[in-house]
């Protein structure tokens, strides 16, 4: 088996007693003194299949790696389900209706409005991870502008604007317009991120490697 050190950390980010558990690799040296391993400790690192000597062990996985993994990886499967959900929708956007109301003129007008919002459902996972990227990471400020651009920001502009140019339709388009203007924001923060990730992950492979 292993050894293992557990500690209670505070992290004082969204509450002043706010806590987490940490699991350090230990360890008995050949003089039988314990150590402890908490180098990079806020890294993920592999549990081990068996024994192993925890004094060179480095963490399997960066966060701040130039890949951005997780994200990518929500990225790419929240674009593909999404995806799919908007041709569901638009395919069938007047039967979807028709399961609430039976009027041709409500159907019409709600279809219509399903069918916009299902062209633009491709770029949600980019406006939500975007979001949750930035929460997740501590940056308030651009989650906080992030999240309240969908539904405020530019929204509440668009509220005013679309209807009276366009009337019925505008109202129609206007969630996925926001949700448009939105995406458009999101995606140079995100890409200004990612570098930002790439330069930290790359000094922190020189720091391991020294």
């Amino acid at each position: 088996g292993n050894w293992w050190n557990v500690t209670c950390a505070s992290v004082h980010i969204t509450h002043h007693f706010e806590r987490r558990m940490n699991l350090f690799p230990a360890g008995f040296d050949e003089d039988g003194l314990m150590y402890v391993n908490t180098t990079l400790g806020d890294y993920p690192i592999s549990l081990p299949e068996g024994p192993r000597d925890h004094r060179t062990l480095k963490p399997a996985a960066m966060l701040l790696s130039k890949d951005c993994p997780v994200t990518v990886f929500i990225l790419s499967v929240g674009f593909v389900i999404l995806t799919v959900m908007g041709l569901v929708l638009f395919i069938w956007a007047p039967e979807i209706v028709g399961l609430f109301r039976k009027d041709s003129e409500v159907i019409e007008v709600g279809a219509a409005a399903i069918r916009y919002q299902s062209l633009l459902m491709p770029l949600v996972p980019l406006v939500v991870s975007g979001n949750m990227l930035f929460q997740s990471t501590g940056h308030a400020a651009r989650a906080t502008l992030l999240s309240s651009c969908r539904q405020g920001l530019f929204f509440f502009p668009l509220v005013f604007i679309l209807p009276k140019l366009f009337g019925l339709a505008g109202v129609e388009v206007l969630q996925p317009v926001a949700d448009f203007f939105t995406a458009l924001l999101s995606f140079p923060f995100i890409v200004a991120f990612f570098k930002q990730m790439t330069r930290e992950g790359e000094g922190l492979s020189k720091l391991k490697q020294t």
